[in-house]
């Protein structure tokens, strides 16, 4: 995956989570019950915060015609999905999202854990 390819799926992955975040009625309060809604097949997207290729434009400062180019290669790979009715929608079947969870977010989380203990053990807090 190239920058802008990546830069794309960042937005639309973060547009994802926080629409699954914020039309839950019950209460997160925790990574893993977040990580569990991420997941969920039946949760109600509403179409008033889908996610436009000039919204990710204007978000990632890439021109339209050529985010508009990089959707549709996204499209073709199935990492993404793209309808002008429901918008750009992150698909949590892809095999990127797989790659993401079980391989990229364990390393990035232990690494993240090893980080924080060395600056809390630095005595840098202030």
């Amino acid at each position: 995956m190239g920058a802008l390819e990546g830069l794309i799926v960042q937005v639309i992955a973060w547009h994802h989570y926080l629409s699954s975040i914020s039309e839950v009625k019950k209460e997160v309060h925790s990574f893993d019950s977040v990580f569990d809604m991420w997941h969920d097949k039946n949760l109600k997207k509403k179409n008033n915060k889908k996610l436009t290729i000039s919204l990710v434009s204007e978000l990632t400062t890439i021109p339209f015609e050529t985010t508009r180019r990089k959707v549709k290669k996204l499209v073709k790979k199935n990492w993404i999905s793209y309808t002008k009715q429901d918008g750009i929608m992150y698909n949590s079947n892809s095999e990127l999202n797989d790659k993401i969870l079980n391989k990229i977010h364990p390393v990035e989380k232990h690494l993240l854990k090893e980080f924080l203990v060395s600056y809390l053990m630095s005595g840098k807090l202030n």
